[in-house]
């Protein structure tokens, strides 16, 4: 025996199909068989039958005030971003949408944040670098040179 639906060699007595899982009828019963194509043309459904997000069940159009989030203190949150940029960048990422002007404020905090400290680290290091060669006294160093290769 056959599946009608896949044509799959079915074992005697399956009442499902081991390739595509349909229900089997045995030959006693009216069975009709149809193929898979036929099958597919059956299935309509109709998508205009779905209420939009925004429709209730009455069919009529009415759209729902979402109270406005409070976004002030926007500045507090710019210095927020500015101290601890990462906190910034990832409370911009999920407030960019919600709370655009807190969102803002932070985004701006945290690159200040970000652009100023690299520039304190590469000014803190030109010091450092520069007091380094300022504490070395090179005549000492000019002075015992003959010494040290000798010692060599």
């Amino acid at each position: 025996m056959y599946c009608p639906y896949c044509g799959n060699k079915l074992d005697d007595g399956a009442k499902y199909c081991s390739n595509c899982g349909a229900e089997v009828q045995r030959p006693d019963s009216k069975f009709e068989p149809t193929t898979v194509a036929e099958k597919k043309d059956d299935f309509e459904f109709d998508f205009n039958d779905i209420p939009a997000a925004n429709q209730s069940q009455n069919g009529s159009s009415q759209k729902q005030e979402q109270p406005k989030e409070d976004d002030s203190n926007a500045g507090a949150f710019g210095v927020l971003g500015f101290f601890v940029p990462i906190v910034g960048f990832i409370l911009f990422a999920l407030w960019r949408v919600e709370r655009p002007e807190r969102a803002k404020a932070l985004l701006i905090g945290a690159i200040i944040g970000v652009v100023l400290s690299v520039v304190i680290s590469i000014v803190y290091s030109i010091v450092v670098v520069a007091a380094g060669f300022a504490a070395v006294d090179f005549d000492s160093y000019y002075a015992i040179s003959p010494w040290i290769s000798i010692l060599k």
